[in-house]
């Protein structure tokens, strides 16, 4: 026996069932993802390790891409609408550079993954089903609180 796990969208829950249901061995279950709670002790960690990351990433005068890629990051943007669907080169070089400065403070394989989880986009419909659309950058809840942080200081 073998078990298969594939994401979806919420709306297609149901016909994505309906299509595996022949196959399935028993009744189908669903599980969605749950945020796992945080200990006392765990939040007066998250809070040092914020305060000691918006100190290294806080973007210095001559840093404007700094600046940029931290909104981006850390306000949740999506590069598909932001860019208007142009690539820009400064921004993946941007992100490199805040990826690099966090390394410090991560041992996964991204650092960039400690402030925000990135999601890839892709057209869901239409003549351009399945390609690529653009990243969805979702703040990580160390990554929130780095904003209200920067936003505290008045840098964002």
């Amino acid at each position: 026996m073998a078990i298969v796990q594939f994401e979806c969208r919420d709306d297609d829950v149901s016909d994505a069932v309906d299509a595996v249901s022949a196959l399935v061995i028993g009744r189908p279950r669903i599980f969605t993802p749950q945020p796992s709670p945080t200990s006392p002790k765990k939040a007066g960690e998250l809070e040092a390790t914020a305060q000691a990351i918006a100190k290294v990433v806080r973007p210095r005068a001559n840093q404007s891409m700094r600046l940029e890629i931290l909104k981006l990051v850390l306000k949740g943007g999506d590069t598909w609408f932001d860019q208007n669907g142009e690539p820009d080169p400064g921004l993946r070089n941007a992100t490199g550079a805040l990826s690099k400065a966090l390394r410090p403070f991560s041992t996964w394989d991204s650092p960039l993954d400690l402030i925000c989880t990135r999601k890839r986009e892709v057209v869901h419909d239409g003549a351009y089903k399945g390609r690529y659309q653009g990243t969805r950058y979702i703040p990580t809840q160390l990554g929130g609180r780095v904003k209200q942080i920067l936003e505290e200081q008045g840098v964002i």
